[in-house]
């Protein structure tokens, strides 16, 4: 109920809008960091892409890693480096000298090397030559000793997040890791899972985790090699289950507009959308997406947008799902999956991570094989999307496993794509109505004022 403090007339059926705050500011999500920085691909077991001449080429690497990694190339396509999230390697694939940086947490521990979403890397929009890697640190010991043969596995079990910065002008341009280097004990345990999008001024970015056990997310403003203390928090979604259901990927949509999360494996997890907001770095307004055959719920892992942020992909276990998020509806989106069908009448194995390429195809990797699969119309509904599960031979030698390279898809928008930075907007309706009377009123504000 409210009460009005100032009335001229007392007209009824006429209805009021009291806006209390209002304040717009536009700015284009056009990135000054092209889609080139994307063009050369590290993962898996000694597996690499190479996108320069339009179609992926398959490469080799230094790394040795069953889940995420990252990789970074200059604005001409040439790799600068990739990573695992505690160590980073030079273009010619041998590891970077480390400056005050030690890979060990803050316990003692060797790092364990089974994280979803093991790295990100934030450019600085100043020097084109300085890096932040970020690393949401490990939450689950699930997978068995010795999966990779001669990958080195340690029982204790990591679960801050730290990150360090990579510098590209020393060491003859070949680049040195530490300076910046934090090791974050100090912050909430979290899950598996890191991603990231240019917030809405387009100079800093943000970096947002997610709580291990818990529905809290936590967004870092990232700007140069500044990264924001404390995090903006919200408690957004639904959480229950152990360690394993904080296994899966995270992922926000290039428009910057959504956030889509998955999470368990063996026991039932679920699918999340949420809205992202990249003036304030809220995640709101979450609601989880119906299964498509039975025991998804168990085995739900990568999530990726299309380019234009209209369908969602999913994979669980050996099925790959597509959501339409075009439908006018939170119910109608949740219950849009459907199954993409295959060339292959029988399961090839696992499907991993989902991640954009440059030439706007998705990826996705077919579990300890030497095949990633590509998704060749990612906008087209159904089975238009055009699955070809063996879409990528890898190189003798190499082979993938559940991860691929974690890129914040920002820089994969089209060009016409804006992003709107908007204040808090508190506005309320009602009947007009005389002063001293208790009127009832409709709340009609945007953005969440009450925050």
């Amino acid at each position: 109920m409210f009460e009005p403090t100032q009335q001229t007339s007392c007209k009824q059926g006429i209805k009021t809008v009291i806006v209390l705050v209002v304040l717009l500011a536009v700015a284009s999500t056009e990135s000054t960091f092209a889609q080139a920085e994307a063009m050369h691909w590290k993962f898996g077991e000694r597996a690499g892409l190479d996108f320069t001449s339009g179609v992926p080429s398959p490469t080799r690497s230094a790394l040795v890693h069953l889940e995420g990694s990252a990789s970074y190339s200059d604005s001409n396509g040439n790799l600068l480096f990739y990573t695992d999230g505690f160590q980073a390697w030079q273009r010619n694939d041998t590891l970077m000298p480390s400056i005050q940086y030690q890979m060990r947490d803050s316990i003692g521990a060797q790092p364990l090397h089974s994280t979803t979403q093991q790295a990100l890397i934030a450019p600085s929009p100043y020097n084109p030559a300085r890096f932040i890697v970020f690393n949401p640190g490990n939450s689950t010991s699930y997978f068995p000793e010795n999966t990779i043969k001669n990958f080195d596995w340690f029982a204790e079990v990591r679960y801050h997040p730290s990150w360090f910065e990579v510098d590209m002008s020393g060491n003859g341009g070949m680049g040195y890791t530490g300076m910046q280097a934090i090791d974050t004990a100090g912050m909430p345990e979290f899950s598996e899972k890191v991603t990231g999008t240019l917030d809405c001024d387009g100079f800093g970015y943000w970096i947002v985790m997610r709580e291990r056990n818990g529905p809290r997310f936590f967004s870092y403003n990232a700007e140069g090699l500044n990264v924001s203390y404390p995090p903006v928090i919200s408690e957004a979604g639904t959480y229950s289950g152990s360690d394993t259901s904080n296994l899966g990927a995270m992922k926000i949509s290039p428009d910057g507009k959504w956030l889509a999360m998955a999470r368990g494996w063996s026991e039932p997890g679920e699918v999340q959308l949420f809205e992202f907001n990249t003036t304030d770095g809220k995640v709101r307004n979450g609601f989880t997406l119906q299964p498509v055959t039975p025991n998804d719920e168990y085995r739900y892992y990568g999530v990726a947008f299309s380019d234009d942020s209209k369908m969602l992909y999913v994979t669980a276990g050996p099925n790959l799902l597509q959501y339409d998020l075009t439908l006018p509806t939170k119910e109608e989106i949740a219950q849009s999956g459907f199954l993409v069908k295959t060339e292959f009448s029988v399961p090839l194995g696992n499907l991993g991570s989902l991640q954009l390429g440059p030439d706007k195809k998705l990826y996705v990797p077919l579990v300890n094989s030497e095949f990633v699969g590509v998704i060749h119309y990612p906008r087209r509904r159904f089975d238009g999307c055009q699955f070809d599960v063996l879409g990528v031979q890898l190189l003798p030698g190499t082979r993938a496993w559940y991860g691929l390279p974690n890129f914040m898809d920002h820089i994969f928008a089209p060009e016409e794509t804006v992003q709107e930075c908007l204040s808090a907007q508190a506005a309320f309706l009602f009947d007009d109505a005389c002063v001293g009377e208790c009127i009832e009123y409709e709340d009609v504000s945007v953005n969440a004022p009450e925050e």
